[in-house]
């Protein structure tokens, strides 16, 4: 049994080294002007989700991880190993603590069932990232000659935007997987109504014709709105990650 927990727990941290990876990619298309700094680092939402749903122990498996990822995804925009390991430190320091600091206020498990805990994971998350932007600020500052208060400023942004949009889904979604339950919502209502929210949002998103149908931008409250109603909060997370992931796909290809 102790080999086969250990198994699974580096098929996660493989899963999660991955995800980080593409994520960060990602995240660096959405860069400010000339900077390389990203509007939005989705990687620190998945990151505070996955140390909150674990134990501490485990902690380093995942800070390994996700340094290793961090590193490869600054060198594969042409970054340099010592800002590449600066911001991968940085990241997981910040990640860390929040977690740290959000555990010591929540009794864990935190599943983000109650309002209290969203709020207490977004304060955290906003709060830590106003101190550790201070240190990728420096880096900023140091290697690529961006002004310190533009770097402090975008990386607080980029963190604390990232952290309420990913966290509380994620976190919904792993407990979910944890708990067995394979079927959040109701069955074929809930493969119905994302689909619904799916067409909707790329409707939104990705049609010229506003003269044929004026009111076109109001056509995702309704699936929302009935999955907000119905599907829980599993369905709810599943529908803000569609949501979130067809709204960036928008804008990265200029149609945002």
């Amino acid at each position: 049994p102790a080999t086969r927990d250990i198994r699974i727990a580096w098929w996660q941290v493989a899963v999660f080294a991955v995800a980080y990876y593409l994520l960060a990619r990602l995240s660096f298309k959405l860069t400010i002007g000339e900077s390389s700094l990203s509007a939005l680092w989705l990687p620190a939402g998945v990151y505070l989700a996955v140390l909150l749903a674990s134990p501490p122990r485990q902690w380093r498996h995942f800070i390994i991880a996700a340094c290793c990822a961090d590193l490869l995804a600054t060198l594969g925009i042409g970054g340099g190993i010592v800002d590449g390991l600066g911001f991968a430190i940085t990241n997981s320091a910040g990640a860390c603590l929040a977690a740290w600091l959000i555990r010591r206020w929540l009794k864990p498990p935190v599943i983000c069932h109650r309002i209290r805990e969203i709020f207490v994971i977004i304060a955290v998350g906003m709060a830590t990232a106003f101190f550790t932007g201070i240190a990728g600020a420096l880096i900023s500052n140091l290697v690529y000659g961006v002004p310190l208060l533009e770097a402090w400023w975008v990386w607080w942004i980029s963190d604390s935007t990232a952290i309420p949009l990913l966290t509380p889904a994620f976190l919904i979604l792993i407990h979910t997987i944890q708990s067995g339950d394979k079927h959040p919502g109701k069955g074929i209502e809930s493969w119905i109504s994302l689909a619904c929210l799916i067409i909707a949002i790329s409707t939104i998103f990705f049609s010229t014709r506003d003269a044929l149908f004026p009111l076109h931008s109001y056509m995702a409250l309704l699936p929302l709105l009935w999955i907000a109603l119905r599907l829980g909060p599993a369905g709810n997370a599943v529908a803000i990650l569609i949501t979130a992931t067809i709204v960036l796909t928008g804008t990265w290809l200029g149609f945002g």
